[in-house]
């Protein structure tokens, strides 16, 4: 007796082809996860950096900020020198500023420019970043 198969009864299953189709979109979906947390990685430290770049500058500007206000006990403030830290220079630079006049065409006197700048390398390009502060003395409060 022969034994003839139908081909509907074939056993059913995932050819080799198949297979190896599945493998390679899940390989993709893979490596596309483990870029996408190098890259949020990435950012989370560029960000960290930058932060910190921000309060230093803040930092130094209110330290500057103070200094002016000792112009009115008569003393003028200095240009402190650039202040390297972890391959960041930090620069501050201090003028009074003159000839301004108010909307009523008074001239105002005392008034000081403070432009801190930040420079580093990040990577292979230069990068840069400044904040500037106008102080008027007389409305900052008395150092003791």
């Amino acid at each position: 007796m022969r034994l003839h198969l139908r081909p509907s009864a074939r056993r059913a299953g995932f050819t080799l082809l198949e297979t190896v189709i599945a493998l390679a979109i899940f390989s993709l979906a893979v490596v596309a996860l483990a870029e996408a947390i190098q890259r949020s990685g990435e950012t989370s430290n560029i960000i960290r950096e930058d932060i910190r770049i921000h309060d230093r500058m803040a930092a130094l500007t209110a330290e500057t900020t103070r200094l002016i206000a000792l112009t009115v006990a008569g003393a003028r403030p200095q240009q402190p020198p650039p202040v390297e830290e972890s391959g960041v220079t930090y620069q501050v630079k201090v003028q009074e500023i003159k000839n301004l006049v108010n909307k009523d065409k008074v001239p105002v006197e005392g008034l000081w420019q403070v432009i801190t700048t930040a420079d580093w390398k990040e990577g292979t390009s230069e990068q840069h970043l400044e904040e500037e502060t106008w102080v008027y003395p007389p409305l900052l409060p008395r150092l003791q």
